[in-house]
């Protein structure tokens, strides 16, 4: 029996499909794949003064705060990959790339991302700048303890007391094939807040009066016969409009009067020492408020006093510090200075400077 035996070769053509670069977050089986996300929690008030400001003064700094994936690797990159540095919410997401201090919603206020070890020519700190960089050209990139920090910092002029609100996340890095956020590629690392609205606590005070005057009248010299202190008829009033918390000092600048001029706090009469003025006496100020009294002892002079003092930590506010309205209630009195008293004008001018912050 003759048998034909037939072979059937079959010939396995493998067809190699092309492959296209794709940045991903990888690594191994066990990897963990996810975002690393730093996490910052912003004060809840932030002080700040009622004055200009030169544009990049620093106000506050979270300092680095590190991600949740310690070993992220982004793997798969073509040769012209490029790493996004982004805002992701507004104002700060419409401003042009490059610009490394983003606007908030109160006016003069500034706000800066920083990121480091974000993987190649990137491990040192990259501020987030809404640009595309070019990458390294090479496919695997490890991001070993991502880190972000948050800093507010002034634009320049007065800031306006508000409610300071973010988004969250705030910001990102990302790895992309091409410069576009739709390109293929992968978010690497992000910063989230715990906290997405500060209060901004411009402090300050306004008051409702630039001088105050106080009329003696005539006084008999045979008065101080019998006492030191003679006291004008009225106070007067002078009323602050302040931020809550605000630190208030106070420093009334004049000529002390020679003589016994107790602890230093005796205003000298104008033209002190002339034939037509008084001799033997000068003026003293007190001062009654909320938060000091200068009681029987009068203001002293050419040196700040402190009338007002707030708690603070850094720049964030806890307690203290002035209400919304305060008002400092100002008496004068001629007080006797020499061991005999000549008649004559007796009047007196001096400054009284209020500083707040």
């Amino acid at each position: 029996m003759k048998i034909n035996q037939l072979f059937f070769f079959i010939l396995f053509i493998l067809f190699s499909q092309p492959s296209f670069a794709n940045c991903a977050r990888g690594g191994g089986i066990f990897a963990d794949k996810s975002i690393s996300t730093s996490t910052i929690a912003l004060p809840a008030n932030v002080v700040v003064e009622s004055r200009s400001y030169s544009a990049g003064d620093p106000l506050y700094d979270s300092g680095w705060k590190s991600g949740s994936n310690s070993d992220l690797t982004i793997s798969g990159c073509g040769r012209n990959y490029v790493v996004g540095f982004f805002y992701l919410n507004g104002p700060q997401v419409d401003s042009p790339g490059g610009t490394q201090v983003m606007p908030t919603n109160i006016p003069g206020l500034g706000v800066r991302v920083t990121a480091q070890n974000q993987a190649g020519p990137y491990d040192g700190a990259m501020p987030i700048d809404n640009n595309w960089h070019d990458g390294d050209r090479g496919s695997d990139h490890e991001l070993r303890n991502s880190q972000y920090k948050v800093e507010l910092v002034a634009l320049g002029g007065p800031i306006s007391s508000g409610q300071l609100s973010f988004g969250s996340p705030l910001a990102q890095v990302e790895f992309r094939e091409s410069s576009s956020h739709t390109a293929s590629g992968d978010v690497a690392s992000n910063v989230a807040l715990t906290n997405t609205n500060v209060t901004i606590k411009a402090m300050g005070c306004n008051a409702d009066v630039s001088s105050i005057n106080f009329a003696f009248g005539s006084i008999k010299m045979a008065e101080f016969d019998s006492t030191t202190k003679i006291a004008a008829p009225d106070t007067q009033t002078v009323t602050l409009s302040c931020e809550s918390g605000t630190n208030v000092s106070l420093s009334l600048n004049g000529t002390p009067a020679a003589g016994n001029n107790a602890n230093n706090t005796v205003i000298a009469l104008t033209g002190e020492g002339n034939a037509d003025v008084a001799s033997g006496i000068g003026v003293q100020l007190g001062l009654q408020s909320s938060g000091y009294n200068s009681g029987s002892n009068g203001l002293p002079l050419n040196q700040s006093i402190t009338l007002f003092s707030s708690s603070r930590n850094g720049s964030t506010y806890s307690s203290g510090g002035t209400g919304s309205q305060e008002q400092l209630i100002f008496s004068a009195s001629y007080f006797k200075t020499g061991a005999v008293v000549t008649a004559g004008s007796a009047n007196s001018s001096a400054s009284i400077t209020l500083t707040y912050n």
